[in-house]
């Protein structure tokens, strides 16, 4: 049995993190998940969701969006896909305000001829994953 395992948090443009961690907590679409070393085989969705990796005493926040997370039992690795993550300290909540604000006048206008049925989806995704990340800051 692992006393540690790797976790690793990538996102297109560059890997955020990739270290040995005693554990993970993250939210998935099937509920709340903490990985431990030697933790069965697993791939869940994450919409919207902290990670927190502890180290002993260590802890570190990030805040992922939009992802696919996979444990690997016989490599005893775990690996974040996300399409954005950041740093919890690092976010600009009056950006993101102001993004969940231009996102609401576009699904509110009803533009469908410019926007295509995905498009529509994935703004609504945005939306709601944006007022849960700014309902967690407050």
């Amino acid at each position: 049995m692992h006393d540690k395992f790797l976790f690793t948090i990538r996102t297109p443009e560059e890997e955020i993190v990739s270290k040995e961690v005693e554990s993970v907590y993250v939210g998935t679409e099937m509920g709340d998940l903490m990985l431990l070393p030697d933790h069965a085989s697993f791939s869940g969705v994450v919409s919207f969701s902290p990670v927190v990796l502890k180290d002993g005493e260590q802890e570190e926040t990030y805040v992922a969006k939009r992802g696919v997370l996979f444990f690997s039992n016989t490599k005893n690795t775990g690996v974040l896909l996300a399409g954005q993550c950041d740093a919890k300290e690092s976010l600009d909540y009056e950006g993101l305000k102001d993004y969940l604000a231009l996102i609401q006048e576009k699904l509110q206008s009803g533009d469908t001829e410019s926007l295509s049925d995905f498009q529509m989806k994935f703004l609504e995704g945005e939306r709601i994953a944006l007022v849960e990340q700014l309902e967690e800051q407050n």
